[in-house]
């Protein structure tokens, strides 16, 4: 099964995103931008606020820089989110003045956790 993100158990990783509504990048200027995720038998959450601009196929020739303004984020994940191997479900959440959106809007956006050697 293909995951959307996949890091290995104690891994610090940023991984970058890029959130669009109807094939468009969505502005986040001035949003509050949170990956929230939670293992598939309820026993681990975590809430990581996401980081502003997005560097799509670093180090490749063919590397982007997409910026908050075009939906571009980079998630900061950390040895703390990575502890517990397994299967998440995620989703990410703009807020902005009091206003949720939620992305994606139907389903979640998967992470395996690969246990550790």
């Amino acid at each position: 099964m293909p995951y959307d993100i996949e890091l290995m158990q104690g891994d610090s990783a940023s991984v970058a995103i890029v959130l669009k509504e109807n094939g468009i990048g969505v502005d986040l200027t001035g949003c509050t931008v949170t990956l929230s995720m939670k293992n598939d038998i309820s026993t681990v959450e975590h809430d990581i606020v996401c980081q502003p601009g997005a560097v799509l196929n670093a180090g490749t020739p063919s590397e982007e820089t997409v910026p908050l303004t075009a939906g571009g984020i980079t998630v900061p994940f950390t040895a703390t989110h990575t502890a517990s191997h397994g299967l998440y479900f995620a989703s990410i959440t703009k807020t902005l003045f009091g206003e949720r959106s939620t992305f994606p809007n139907a389903g979640y956006i998967t992470i395996k956790i690969n246990k550790s050697v």
